[in-house]
């Protein structure tokens, strides 16, 4: 059995909370969509690569402990696992999507394309000074999702 998280908490730089309100499914360009399916059904016919268990999306991004999905109806996700048997925790969120967006442009160059655009006058991210990035060892910023800046809420 799966645990569904449809929205999370997440402690910001400034050690406030702040609710991450579920968010509906991407809008992805017909293009991108048919990539996406033509990505699955080469994982089905033994390509290497990954899918979600249901078959219904693709793996853009994995690492220990985690894999994060992505469909061609524009639902991403991420499934959380515990190096035990404890049945993996599926998120979904505005963060999980922006990094399915970000992390699966290495895969699908045109998911960049799919990226929110800065407002002009956003102010640079407090926590990694505008690079999207924790220095010295590069992770990706838990406070903006690797924009640089904070979408306003």
């Amino acid at each position: 059995m799966r645990q569904v998280v449809v929205g999370t908490l997440v402690c910001s730089s400034s050690g406030t909370r702040k609710k991450m309100l579920s968010q509906s499914r991407l809008n992805l360009p017909e293009g991108i969509a048919a990539e996406i399916r033509r990505r699955i059904e080469s994982v089905q016919n033994g390509e290497p690569g990954e899918i979600s268990p249901d078959g219904g999306a693709f793996a853009v991004n994995g690492g220990p402990g985690y894999t994060l999905f992505l469909s061609p109806d524009g639902d991403a996700y991420v499934e959380e696992y515990e190096l035990d048997e404890t049945p993996p925790v599926t998120k979904r969120d505005r963060g999980t999507q922006i990094l399915a967006l970000l992390l699966g442009s290495r895969l699908i160059p045109e998911l960049a394309s799919v990226l929110p655009t800065r407002p002009p006058a956003t102010p640079d991210c407090d926590r990694c000074s505008g690079t999207g990035r924790i220095l010295p060892i590069k992770l990706i910023c838990g406070e903006c999702h690797g924009l640089g800046w904070v979408e306003s809420e």
